[in-house]
C-alpha cells in the first residue's frame, strides 16, 4: 500500500486505526505498524519489509527440525500408521496415548485419507509431510520457495523449493498450518490453491486470527502478532471474504489455540523475547510459569475455543460451485 491509498488488501475498506508492533520472537524490539480495516476486520503490515529475509535466520523454527534416524522413524511409523484408519473409539484412545500427533488426528477430523494427495504449503523442513507419509499417506509432499533446495526423502521428493503458482499435478488436501499469513497476496495465494484442488477437493489454512479474545487483551504484546513476518492477521469475517474471492467457500471454521498463546503473551508484556534462553519456547521447565499456571492457560484457551474466541483458528474450505 501507499500514502495515497491506505484500504484493505482483503475487502477495499477504509482503515479504521493502526497497532505498532516490535519484533518480538528474537528480540530486536524493531517496531512495523500494521493497519485495522474498519469494514473486514482484518490486520495487516502496512509495508512489506524490502529485507524480510533477515527475519528468517537458518534457525528460525520450520527450518531448522532435523530428520528423525531409521530407529526413530519407524517408532513413529508404528504408532502413527493406525491413526487415520482406526476405528473411532481406537482413535479416540490414540489421541490421548500420543498428544504430540495431534496433527494426523485433525487430518482425521477432517477426513483425509491414506490414499489422498496432499500438499502442505510453507512447510519448511518437511516435519508435516514426513508424518504424513508415516501415517501411510504416501502421496503426500510439500512446498516451499524458502528453503535452499528439495528436500528427498528415501529417494523421493518431500519438499519442493517452488512456488504454489507453479506447482503441477492436483490434490485432494492442500493445507497451510501457519504459512497463509506469511504472505503478500491472500487472494491471489488461495486462488492458485483453488487450482491445484482435485474434483471434491479441499483447502484446511490453520492462521492466527484477531478474532480472539487474546488480541483484544493483549493488543501489541499478542504472540501472534509476531512482526514483521505476520503480513496478515485476519478476523473469521476477512478469511470468508477472502476464500469467497479466491473462488471458495467456507465449510467450517474453528479454533485450535493453546497455552502458547498466554505464555508468550505475558512474556511480551514482560520484554521477554520468545526465543530468550529463560522462555517457555527454550526450556522444558516452562520458563517464567508454574505447572499450575501452565495448566490453567490450557483450560482457559480450550474455554476460548469452544466460544469461538481462540486465537488460532482451522477454515476448511471447497471451491465454490
Amino acid at each position: 500500500m501507499t500514502a495515497a491509498a491506505r484500504t484493505c488488501r482483503i475487502c477495499g475498506g477504509a482503515i479504521a486505526g493502526t497497532l505498532d508492533v516490535r519484533e518480538m520472537m528474537f528480540g530486536t524490539r524493531e517496531q512495523f505498524r500494521y493497519e485495522r480495516c474498519g469494514a473486514c476486520g482484518c490486520l495487516q503490515i502496512a509495508e512489506l519489509p524490502a529485507d524480510v529475509g533477515r527475519f528468517y535466520p537458518a534457525d528460525y523454527y520450520s527450518f531448522a527440525v532435523k530428520p528423525p534416524n531409521a530407529l526413530k522413524r519407524l517408532r513413529r511409523r508404528i504408532k502413527r500408521r493406525p491413526i487415520l484408519g482406526a476405528p473411532a473409539a481406537v482413535a479416540k484412545l490414540l489421541r490421548s496415548a500420543f498428544p504430540r500427533d495431534g496433527l494426523l488426528h485433525l487430518y482425521r477430523e477432517v477426513g483425509a485419507r491414506t490414499s489422498d494427495r496432499i500438499l502442505d504449503v510453507g512447510t519448511g523442513s518437511g516435519e508435516h509431510v514426513l508424518a504424513l507419509r508415516d501415517a501411510g499417506v504416501s502421496a503426500a509432499v510439500g512446498l516451499d520457495p524458502f528453503i535452499a533446495t528439495d528436500i528427498m526423502d528415501q529417494g523421493r521428493i518431500l519438499v519442493h523449493k517452488q512456488e504454489l503458482g507453479r506447482m503441477s499435478g492436483q490434490f485432494e488436501l492442500v493445507t497451510f498450518h501457519h504459512a497463509l499469513e506469511h504472505v503478500p497476496d491472500q487472494v491471489a495465494t488461495l486462488t492458485d490453491a483453488r487450482a491445484r484442488l482435485a474434483p471434491n477437493g479441499r483447502v484446511l489454512v490453520r492462521v492466527p486470527s484477531v478474532s480472539s479474545w487474546a488480541f483484544e487483551h493483549y493488543g501489541a504484546d499478542w504472540v501472534n502478532l509476531d512482526a514483521p513476518r505476520h503480513f496478515c492477521l485476519h478476523s473469521h469475517e476477512s478469511i470468508r471474504l477472502a476464500a469467497q474471492r479466491a473462488g471458495l467457500r467456507v465449510d467450517r471454521l474453528w479454533c485450535d489455540s493453546t497455552a502458547m498463546s498466554f505464555m508468550g503473551s505475558e512474556q511480551y508484556r514482560r520484554d521477554m523475547p520468545l526465543m530468550d534462553p529463560l522462555s517457555f519456547a527454550r526450556t522444558k521447565r516452562g520458563g517464567l510459569f508454574s505447572p499450575a499456571e501452565r495448566t490453567e492457560f490450557e483450560r482457559r484457551a480450550q474455554a476460548l475455543n469452544r466460544e469461538l474466541r481462540g486465537d488460532w483458528i482451522c477454515v476448511l474450505m471447497s471451491a465454490a460451485s
